[in-house]
């Protein structure tokens, strides 16, 4: 309406003779016109994300759930608690996805929007948890490596002094059975603190 109306009013301010008067009619038809170019490019992008969100939203919720889920399983078969916050955060999307499908009025965009949210947290956590499990086991070979090579290390140094019964004295005997007994230690350490 606006862009017919600065168009009548810039016809007959040219056919009045005021050219400036029609210039800015003319200004003002064209700023009308790309205002409504811009809410018809607006209406056909929501137009497009409310059809993918009505074709895509309930196998998005199902694989947000079913991701959910496995990050909750992830998340109680591991020593890797710092994953909770995350994981209630993945399960609040959800139920607010399911919330924004349900309520009245619905909003299938922001379902849509936030079961993928949901999913991508989800899988995020159930990452997480695969790379402290990884590196947990990367840190328990390290470990074991250590304590082969202080195995390796005692064996010999108490071969070494088995072997030189009569020439080696108590100092060295008593540092071979503080070495026996760190080793013992640094073996129950191993499965309760992995990083000591």
């Amino acid at each position: 309406d606006a862009a017919r109306r600065t168009v009548t009013d810039g016809k007959a301010a040219l056919d009045g003779g005021d050219r400036g008067a029609a210039a800015r009619a003319a200004k003002a038809s064209q700023d009308a016109l790309a205002q409504a170019v811009g809410l018809l490019d607006a209406i056909t992008r929501e137009s497009a994300a409310l059809d993918e969100a009505r074709s895509g939203l309930a196998e998005s919720l199902a694989r947000a759930d079913a991701d959910v889920n496995a990050a909750r399983t992830a998340v109680a078969g591991t020593d890797e608690t710092d994953q909770e916050d995350e994981l209630a955060s993945a399960r609040a999307k959800l139920e607010a996805a399911a919330a924004a499908r349900d309520g009245n009025p619905r909003d299938l965009v922001l379902a849509y929007r936030l079961a993928r949210e949901a999913e991508s947290a989800a899988e995020a956590v159930v990452a997480a948890v695969a790379q402290g499990e990884e590196r947990q086991r990367r840190e328990l070979a390290a470990i074991d490596a250590e304590l082969r090579a202080a195995e390796l290390t005692t064996d010999r140094a108490e071969d070494f002094i088995r072997s030189r019964h009569h020439g080696i004295g108590r100092r060295a005997r008593t540092g071979l059975s503080e070495a026996h007994a760190a080793l013992d230690r640094a073996r129950s350490l191993r499965d309760v603190e992995p990083q000591a």
